[in-house]
């Protein structure tokens, strides 16, 4: 089932307090309602009940894609994510994973930091997309862009986006148009350089990010 709370949230315009329900985990397979809601980012928007103002609440929680066997942990900050992956790491958690034969449910397990992250995650999968190609994919992209604009040295951030059936990217911050449309014959190119070296998709992880990728073509170069 999935697991919700209320916390108090102070409206960043009027300065008034409200409650507001936050979900330490969600089940999408228990119910399905959250699953739209949690992609398009509604689910985490607080909208202040005396003035109308809305505003974005980040935090963490375990996204539960039960029926495609996808579990996302989200947690706020890269020192979340070591901790996160420590625990994941912890003999006492894996012997009791091998007790409970969890392994044979075979799920796609992934850390990511930031709702937004996982988010991209989620358009990624549903886009039948490799995460790590993808990631490898926005390494290429990123310098490329900073190749052609060598004076915008402000943008680091890069987002894989899906809506009704377009794909591509939007690069941040954003000074002005940075969507690049994602090139599908790219990304095959990637797949028959590099795919030969991956471990299957729910055999990896779980973090699968920008340094992962970097760390990953400067092994292949050496």
């Amino acid at each position: 089932m999935s697991i919700s709370r209320k916390v108090s949230v102070t409206c960043p315009k009027c300065k008034r307090v409200s409650e507001f329900t936050v979900w330490d985990s969600i089940n999408t397979g228990l119910d399905p309602q959250l699953k739209q809601s949690a992609r398009d980012g509604s689910l985490f928007r607080f909208t202040c009940p005396h003035c109308g103002a809305e505003d974005h609440v980040e935090y963490g929680f375990i996204y539960h894609q039960m029926e495609d066997r996808v579990m996302l942990q989200v947690v706020i900050s890269d020192h979340e994510a070591k901790h996160a992956l420590n625990m994941q790491k912890d003999q006492r958690l894996v012997q009791i994973q091998k007790e409970l034969q969890l392994d044979q449910y075979h799920y796609l397990n992934r850390i990511v930091v930031t709702q937004n992250r996982m988010r991209e995650k989620l358009a990624i999968l549903d886009s039948g997309l490799d995460d790590r190609l993808m990631e490898i994919y926005k390494v290429y992209l990123l310098a490329k862009y900073h190749e052609k604009q060598p004076d915008d040295q402000e943008a680091e951030l890069i987002y894989f986006l899906s809506d009704k059936g377009e794909k591509g990217f939007q690069i941040l911050p954003d000074r002005g148009p940075r969507y690049i449309v994602f090139n599908q014959g790219f990304y095959d190119k990637l797949s028959e350089m590099y795919a030969g070296d991956l471990k299957p998709m729910r055999e990896d992880g779980p973090i699968i990010d920008r340094k992962w990728a970097e760390r990953f073509l400067t092994a292949k170069k050496e």
